[in-house]
């Protein structure tokens, strides 16, 4: 709204004004592409594109508004943090081509403008809230355009009690509105000055519900018990549509969608000629809806899709959802007696319950967590159920669930209860284990929530420590962004009682206080800290001068020996200096804390010094830890504390606990310049290396394959020749691995630790003759069949796949047949041509390569896919590539594709 009128009535004289409504556009496009698919949309479809009008010579400047930065991220999901660095790269490159000055304005909701990326020296304006002065203003002007109503309807004007808490609603513009809407309705507001924000929502929802309803003249006949339970019914349809958006993390949802939603989710359907989507949502007054229609298969289909007026609607009736089902369990262990209490709490919920909890993590909205914080006690409250009680409740929740979570006995419950939203409408579908590890994340936030802070204590038994293996979940399934935004909301707070997990607004840091360098990490460290990683923020923590308090408690906590650390302390006490002034003989301490560690075998310290040790020979930080250039004449002394590390860590019994050390060091020697020497070095230390299972063994696995890549390309880059028989060895390690977690494991590999591992066997089958590398292939063709990747395989995988079987076909007979079944994968996971194509061109080649080679029947398959990849990407493709796709429509006799091919490219 505000956008508009900067655009229509204030800005309009002075520049050619165009408004992008972020919430609508492709994140991932460039800039111009954004700009030109608005233009389009708003001249319905027009020819018209930023080139044109930045060549047109307008005879004002141009401004643009970007509009909801943080709709923006709601609505793709990700956190696009450089988005304001590419809107001004964008200025300046519309500069440099056409000469022109283009003015940006990007509008943002707080909530999530932490998350951006500011470039140095854009002005950032705050809008503050109404003051007093503009609060009485709005309250002037609504009454004087609100008179007659007033005294029709039998009103007093409306006001506010300037020490109520509405007073504080009223700062925002939007509550006001809210505020006096409510209270045209009988003075409601005169009763209820004191209500909170939820309250509101609440109240000025259900009011709106009810004045619908009364439209039916029988509605009033009926009794007050009743009228409150139809009142109660369509409030809950109402946030199912809400829950809809929150769980397909969109900003809107369709008639088709809302539909399939009610149908399992609600209990009630309308008997009337109306769709229920259209019953619920057709008049409700906080909603937009917008229609369509579209040619399927030339027929005309009209859609309808319906979208919040303000996105704390639909954030507000998302948490009023979670809060009805959670009342449920609730009520359920009141009225059960005491021996059945623990099955209450223990056994299969609603689908319903796991339908919300399980699909997106609920510190993706922030909103929602603050609403769940502060209306679900009150809410409990109206509902007549003690605060000892529902806290118990909830409390034993967490205890019972938490070890069934992490032995898998709940996800058979999870997959039944989901099971029935499977249609092409109903929420996106993920793995099993992602919506595992998505449940028992939202499980533990909304026990914080609802006891102001959840003891880690009483939920960990004597022997198992729960947080600890909870955390290696969600670092296994989650991706970084969402674990900030667990940090975001949550964190875990040392205190005498020990470890609580507390809803927080905490770290609040402003940019302006670190360089953009450190910036980079502030971030991690605030994950690290709200996972309770100690060693990890500690190291991070000391090396850029973030909390020195929290730093030095933590390493306090963990035993750190002063010997260790003590060193470190003036990087802390003058972080703004640290960044120019490390020292050569500073990054000796390395030595001494992998020394003392090593003599006393001290796992703690020694992971301490491998943190360290990994941020400052990463080549990605060389800017921000500016070291001396001669610093690889210390790289020797590490490496030969790694690799005794590597030595002791073989006889040591607590096999997970040096699992983070073993992975740490692996990252050092991925990251590190290597020469023949060191590789020698590798060899002798990591062959006769056993594994065993844990939960980093994906991160293992993917350490190690990269590694291997860099020992190979070492010996290339130094020009002598590889020791085959070694790095067959090494590959051996690698076939025993990833055959550990295929045959052993329930939980599906990350797809990033499986480009790695096929990426590093094409690269062995090119350089050495290794039967391990196959052995590979035939293990991934094998976790196939056994679901672990549900039959399909990834496009990210592809790439690597086939080119290891083409080399695999080079060097073994069997490489047909293998390809055969694999190709069977591929062609029924839907992948095209031109997502292969995108990934890496030379893919195409590999795949003419082996589709030349397969079965007549089987390669005829590949056509249509190469015939739509000419068709859409004719000017990129290569006179190589073109060759082979002439071949192949020769080999299979295609017309269609010859012609494709003679039409696109001559």
């Amino acid at each position: 709204m505000l956008c508009h009128m900067l655009a229509a009535k204030i800005l309009y004289n002075e520049y050619h004004v165009i408004v992008l409504h972020l919430r609508n556009l492709v994140a991932e496009q460039e800039i111009h592409e954004q700009i030109s698919h608005e233009i389009r949309h708003c001249l319905h479809g027009m020819s018209c594109s930023w080139s044109d009008i930045a060549s047109s010579k307008l005879s004002k400047p141009i401004l643009l508004i970007f509009d909801g930065y943080d709709e923006l991220l709601q609505a793709s999901g990700k956190a696009h943090s450089n988005y304001l660095e590419r809107v001004f790269d964008f200025q300046r490159r519309t500069e440099s081509i056409y000469g022109i000055t283009v003015r940006t304005i990007v509008t943002s909701r707080i909530v999530l403008i932490n998350k951006a990326h500011i470039p140095a020296g854009s002005p950032v304006i705050l809008l503050n809230e109404f003051n007093t002065e503009r609060i009485n203003t709005w309250c002037r002007i609504w009454n004087t355009h609100n008179q007659s109503y007033f005294s029709f309807a039998h009103l007093e004007p409306f006001s506010l009690d300037s020490s109520s808490n509405a007073w504080e609603l009223a700062k925002q513009p939007l509550l006001l509105l809210m505020l006096a809407i409510y209270d045209s309705n009988e003075n409601s507001l005169r009763i209820h000055q004191d209500m909170s924000a939820p309250q509101l929502y609440n109240c000025l929802i259900r009011d709106f519900i009810e004045r619908e309803q009364k439209k039916d003249p029988s509605f009033d006949q009926r009794e007050p018990q009743k009228r409150t339970k139809i009142i109660d019914r369509e409030m809950e349809r109402v946030c199912i549509a809400a829950l809809g958006m929150h769980n397909r993390n969109e900003l809107y949802i369709r008639s088709s969608q809302l539909q399939d939603d009610l149908n399992h989710l609600s209990a009630i359907h309308s008997d009337q000629d109306l769709q229920d989507s259209d019953h619920v949502l057709g008049s409700f007054f906080f909603i937009h809806r917008s229609d369509a229609t579209e040619s399927v298969e030339h027929k005309q289909i009209h859609s309808s899709a319906y979208e919040f007026l303000h996105n704390t609607f639909g954030e507000f009736l998302t948490a009023h959802y979670i809060i009805l089902q959670l009342t449920s369990v609730i009520k359920a262990y009141i009225s059960a007696d005491e021996q059945s209490r623990l099955s209450t709490t223990n056994t299969a919920f609603s689908k319903q319950w796991y339908a919300c909890l399980s699909y997106t993590p609920l510190c993706h909205r922030p909103v929602v967590v603050e609403m769940i914080s502060s209306w679900a006690k009150l809410y409990f409250k109206s509902q007549g159920i003690p605060h000892e009680v529902y806290s118990k409740v909830v409390q034993d929740l967490v205890i019972n669930n938490a070890p069934r979570i992490l032995s898998g006995e709940i996800l058979n419950q999870i997959n039944v209860a989901l099971s029935e939203f499977d249609s092409p409408d109903s929420f996106p579908k993920k793995t099993p284990f992602v919506h595992l590890a998505t449940y028992s994340m939202n499980l533990f936030c909304i026990g914080s929530l609802v006891n102001d802070g959840l003891s880690i204590s009483s939920v960990e038994s004597n022997s198992i420590k729960i947080w600890d293996r909870m955390r290696n979940l969600w670092r296994f399934l989650f991706s970084n962004q969402i674990l900030e935004e667990f940090s975001s909301c949550f964190q875990i707070i040392h205190g005498i009682n020990g470890r609580t997990l507390q809803y927080t607004k905490l770290h609040s840091e402003s940019q302006q206080s670190f360089s953009p360098a450190q910036f980079e990490f502030l971030d991690l460290f605030k994950t690290h800290v709200a996972l309770d990683e100690e060693l990890e923020y500690t190291a991070l923590g000391a090396l850029c001068g973030f909390d020195y308090p929290l730093v030095l408690s933590g390493l306090q906590r963990q035993g750190i020996p002063k010997k260790a650390w003590i060193s470190l302390r003036h990087f802390m006490d003058d972080s703004n200096d640290f960044l120019s002034d490390i020292r050569l003989e500073d990054l000796y301490l390395l030595d001494s804390i992998f020394a003392q560690a090593i003599e006393e075998k001290d796992v703690s310290s020694l992971f301490f010094g491998i943190i360290l040790l990994k941020y400052l020979t990463d080549p990605k930080n060389h800017d921000t830890f500016r070291y001396l250039e001669d610093i690889q004449v210390t790289n020797s002394g590490w490496l030969s504390n790694t690799y005794h590390q590597i030595s002791w860590l073989r006889n040591e019994d607590a096999y997970s606990k040096t699992a983070p050390v073993r992975i740490g060091i692996l990252e050092v020697l991925c990251q590190l310049p290597l020469t023949p020497d060191d590789c020698e070095n590798i060899f002798e230390s990591l062959i006769p290396y056993k594994f065993k299972r844990d939960y980093y063994s994906g991160v293992e696995l993917s350490c190690l394959s990269n590694l291997a890549i860099k020992v190979i390309d070492t010996y290339l880059e130094f020009g002598e020749s590889i020791p085959i028989p070694k790095l067959d060895g090494f590959y051996r390690l690698i076939e025993e691995q990833f055959e550990m977690i295929c045959r052993g494991s329930t939980i599906s590999i990350p797809d990033t630790v499986m480009v790695d591992v096929l990426k590093a066997t094409a690269k062995g089958m090119v350089h050495c003759d290794t039967m391990s590398c196959n052995n590979i292939l035939i293990t991934y063709h094998e976790a196939l069949d056994k679901h672990i990747w549900g039959q399909n395989i990834p496009t990210c995988h592809i790439a690597p796949l086939l080119n290891a079987l083409k080399l695999y076909h080079s060097s073994d007979s069997d490489g047909t047949q293998l390809a055969v079944d694999f190709f069977q994968h591929i062609y029924t996971s839907g992948t095209n041509a031109i997502d292969l194509f995108d990934i890496n061109p030379n893919t195409i080649l590999d795949l003419c390569f082996l589709s030349d080679r397969f079965p007549h029947d089987i390669g005829l398959n590949v056509i249509p896919l190469l015939i739509d990849l000419v068709e859409q990407r004719a000017n990129e493709i290569s006179y190589g590539l073109y060759k082979q796709l002439l071949k192949m429509s020769h080999s299979f006799s295609s017309e269609a594709l010859y012609s494709i091919i003679a039409e696109k490219l001559g």
